[in-house]
Order: structure tokens, then sequence, then C-alpha cells
């Protein structure tokens, strides 16, 4: 986790410098719901000193877990605007959920 915590807050500090609105999107693994665990305040902790925001509220994994998150900017200027998301059971052999948005 701690590799991955360097290289992401490396990426972040690249792709946040380029201008434009930025969406970030995928299975981070990182259980969000566990907001105690050192892992998630870690993790947490970069999207705060970036500016970033999660959108994904509920469960993304078959076993519970907010693991699949939507990242935007939290700046007024430079932020999307994120609704409706929806996380849908798949039928495929994933054991992830859908995440959809508008």
């Amino acid at each position: 986790m701690a590799e991955f915590c360097v290289d992401f807050d490396n990426y972040l500090q690249y792709l946040l410098n380029l201008p434009g609105k930025i969406i970030i999107c995928g299975d981070f693994n990182i259980h969000m719901e566990k907001v105690n665990c050192p892992d998630t305040k870690k993790f947490q902790n970069i999207l705060t000193n970036y500016g970033l925001i999660q959108h994904v509220s509920e469960p993304t994994h078959i076993h519970g877990g907010t693991l699949d998150l939507v990242l935007t900017r939290s700046n007024a200027c430079d932020s999307l605007s994120i609704s409706d998301i929806q996380v849908v059971e798949t039928t495929t052999s994933s054991d992830h959920f859908l995440v959809g948005f508008s």
C-alpha cells in the first residue's frame, strides 16, 4: 500500500498540473467505508491534499466494501458535475459491481 500511495501521489502531482477538468475512475482496492483504517486514512489524505473528492458512497464489491471510486477536483472552477451514481450488480464473473454516473 505504501508504494501505491507514493506512485499515486507522484501521478497526481503530474496530472493536476495539467489544465482542464479531470475524472479518475477505477478499482483502487482500498476500503473507503473503513474510515479508521490506516490505509484508508493515508489515501484520503492524498485526495484531500490534492483537492479531490470521491463520489461513490455504497459497496461496489460482492463481499461489501467501497473499492471502485470516482474522483474529481473539488474546486468549483475545475470540478465536473457528477450525479446519478448507480452501483449495479453485473451478470459477469466479476466480483465487482458496475459503477455508472452522469
